[in-house]
């Protein structure tokens, strides 16, 4: 491991110290366990005061591996910086890696940057509970160095290794206070542009040290580079291309300018940090988001996750495979695990986006500060306004999906949809299939959810969980609203048919009917609202959605009525026109799927041609540049850059403060999500696994017509002109 110049300069002090023989200066004990006294030197007068310091993010000693060579700072408030941390063995020798048999005491290099003083003639610093178990049962003292500036945060048993003005080592070193910056300068928007210690490598930024134990430096600095300058600002400037809604808030300060990210294996180092806290151990990549609490009131701060589990060479029992002279995993560099990584970064910076474009709805409060949580992880504001103010999950994940490849990464699960009643896969989608599935739906024999209300639901144990209704048929119902919108905008559907077959899918009109949806919401009208106004109306004239949840009840499989046999009925008060646009839509996928000379499956991202061979809107070759969402230098939750009081001025789901008759209704079919715990990330997970491998291709000619005739034409006002066949090979 690459030593800083900062832990050379304090071997060279530790070095000397141990040398001669000292006279201890005056220390402080602890005065409780979790802190400890320091005498104020930090240059009073000079910059802001902080107070509330407390230390952190240290990692226990692990034979084998790499002792941890920093620590995080915060203060109040909003400041933050890292400091050297150097390890003691029970040999009074200094250590950079644990060694098998032998113990370890930290001993912490405590200074205040440049621009910050302490308040007071003393201050107490508050040891994280992970530092205080480090120290055990020592007791913990603190030394100043004056020659260095130093405070030393330490085992009183080696108080005297560190006493002394060491007046010459401390005249060679490369590094003083004086020459640090703060990392927070005021703002904590500004974390990580310049902090840490000289010379910190972006892994050592970035990357937890469970990726750093699964993978080497060299393929984590490979896999940072191409997440920093190619795929994550390619996403970013691609989401603002193609929804104009987007690149307009960006020019107004509307989207947020940075954000953090962290890079793990599994569930990430414990080190204390909140939003590290219960990582998901099955997902590739997420966004964490939360709302902390600063002096000056609370921020929306977000981060993004990334998993190197699924980006391993894997055994034939799916076990990564590492080097034998390394001892490290081998990352996939090429692939598609790679093609999954590159969709998913799209598919969560979409929700990144959303945060700031729609943070009413993706929160589900008005105001930051209720979107925080008790100790027992549920949300302190009423459950009730949360659930009429949270957009529904599987508009969230829906709308999400559309941006990315699902239909080739979900392929399995949109083949259940056009699985009969006797269990056989037809060849067509059909409307009889979809309400089959929607009513009775298996896949590999285990049911699937298919229905939106079942998105909140935690029922795995004897199906595919929550999968189906969240990220398929939340597609599904998205891309129909979106089409809905598009009639409504400009009078023309996404299914253009010409000689009563399906000659194209129109992605652009999907595109913009979407960005049509979330600019109406930003701008203060509801789901609620959006969906009754771009609703086609019934036989009567009616609408056929009155809201969201009518919405969510009728998708597919329109008004459950019950006929004798236990059935239902399907397609009653206009939802025929979502069976239809969604049987017409599948019908498309699965046939310039099968067309010969593709190297892959339909994509399903709305962001390219509907028959595209396209494995991801990437390309992970190109380096680009954006002002939006930029990753900064820090693996933490970092504050938006769009004031809450302009991002929540948007809408949600429905209006809560709205009198009871315009108010949409309960939630009777869709229960409540579980909220996390103060601190813990919202997490919003992408794809989870490795890509499926290239399908085999199936015959170019045209499918067969579906069973059901075609559907008359639609009142102006409705859904899509629908036909029963596909375009001819």
């Amino acid at each position: 491991m690459r030593q800083s110049i900062v832990k050379r300069t304090f071997a060279i002090l530790l070095s000397a110290s141990m040398a001669m023989t000292l006279c201890a200066p005056a220390t402080t004990a602890l005065a409780e366990p979790r802190a400890v006294e320091i005498q104020n030197h930090a240059r009073a007068g000079e910059g802001a005061t902080v107070g509330n310091v407390r230390i952190d993010g240290v990692d226990a000693p692990r034979a084998g591996a790499p002792l941890d060579d920093a620590a995080r700072v915060t203060a109040k408030p909003d400041a933050a910086w890292d400091i050297p941390v150097l390890w003691v063995s029970d040999d009074l020798a200094l250590a950079t890696e644990a060694q098998e048999g032998r113990t370890y005491l930290p001993v912490l290099a405590f200074y205040v940057p440049q621009g910050y003083s302490l308040s007071g003639d003393a201050a107490t610093v508050e040891l994280s509970d992970s530092l205080t178990a480090l120290f055990g049962g020592a007791e913990v003292v603190s030394v100043y160095n004056e020659a260095t500036g130093i405070t030393y945060i330490l085992p009183a048993s080696l108080r005297d290794l560190f006493a002394a003005s060491q007046r010459e080592a401390a005249a060679t070193s490369a590094w003083t206070p004086e020459r640090q910056t703060a990392a927070h300068a005021g703002d904590p928007s500004d974390i990580g542009e310049v902090g840490g210690y000289a010379e910190r490598s972006l892994v050592d930024i970035y990357c937890a040290r469970t990726a750093r134990d699964a993978l080497t430096d060299d393929d984590l600095a490979w896999l940072i580079d191409l997440i920093i300058n190619r795929l994550e600002p390619q996403a970013v400037e691609l989401l603002l291309n193609s929804f104009p809604a987007f690149r307009t808030a960006a020019k107004s300060g509307g989207i947020g300018k940075e954000i953090g990210l962290y890079i793990y294996y599994l569930k990430g180092d414990n080190d204390g940090l909140k939003e590290h806290d219960g990582l998901p151990e099955s997902s590739l990549a997420f966004i964490s988001g939360s709302a902390v609490k600063y002096d000056s009131g609370h921020k929306f701060c977000y981060m993004i996750g990334v998993s190197v589990a699924d980006l391993l060479e894997k055994d034939d029992n799916n076990k990564p495979v590492r080097d034998k002279t390394t001892g490290k995993f081998r990352l996939l560099r090429t692939g598609g695990n790679m093609d999954t990584l590159e969709n998913t970064l799209v598919h969560e910076l979409f929700h990144a986006l959303m945060d700031d474009y729609n943070r009413t709805g993706m929160l589900g409060v008005t105001k930051i500060s209720d979107y925080s949580f008790d100790d027992k992880g549920v949300l302190i504001s009423s459950s009730e306004r949360y659930n009429k103010l949270h957009l529904p999950t599987w508009f969230v994940e829906g709308t999400a999906s559309a941006v990315e490849n699902t239909y080739t990464y979900r392929t399995y699960l949109f083949d259940g949809l056009r699985t009969g009643a006797n269990g056989k896969l037809e060849d067509q989608f059909s409307a009889e299939t979809l309400v089959e599935a929607y009513l009775n739906g298996k896949v590999d024999g285990k049911p699937a959810f298919y229905d939106l209300g079942n998105c909140d639901t935690t029922e795995k144990d004897n199906g595919v969980g929550n999968l189906a209704s969240a990220y398929v048929s939340g597609y599904l119902a998205s891309l129909y609203l979106a089409n809905l919108a598009s009639i409504k905008n400009t009078g023309s559907s996404a299914i253009i048919i010409k000689g009563n077959v399906i000659d194209d899918v129109s992605t652009e009109r999907l595109r913009m009917g979407l960005n049509s949806i979330l600019e109406r919401m930003h701008n203060g009208e509801t789901l609620d609202q959006v969906i009754a106004d771009i609703s086609p109306t019934d036989a009567s004239g009616q609408k056929a959605y009155k809201n969201t949840q009518d919405f969510q009840d009728k998708f597919i499989k329109g008004t459950p009525t019950p006929i004798p046999g236990g059935y239902y009925e399907w397609g009653t008060e206009g939802d025929i026109y979502s069976s239809y646009f969604v049987r017409d839509y599948l019908n498309h996928l699965k046939y310039v799927s099968g067309l010969s000379g593709r190297a892959n499956k339909a994509n399903g991202s709305i962001l390219l041609p509907s028959d595209t061979d396209q494995a991801s809107p990437l390309d992970n070759t190109k380096s680009v540049s954006s002002d939006c969402l930029k990753i900064v230098e820090s693996n933490q939750e970092i504050p938006s850059t769009v004031p809450d009081e302009e991002a929540l001025k948007s809408a949600g789901r429905s209006n809560p403060d709205a009198p009871a008759a315009e108010a949409a209704p309960k939630q009777s079919a869709q229960s409540e999500p579980a909220p996390a715990a103060e601190g813990t990330p919202q997490q919003k997970v992408g794809v989870t696994a490795a890509s499926e491998p290239a399908p085999v291709a199936e015959p170019a000619a045209a499918p067969a017509a579906a069973t059901e005739p075609a559907p008359a034409p639609v009142p102006a006002s409705g859904a899509t002109t629908a036909a029963s066949g596909t375009k001819p090979a």
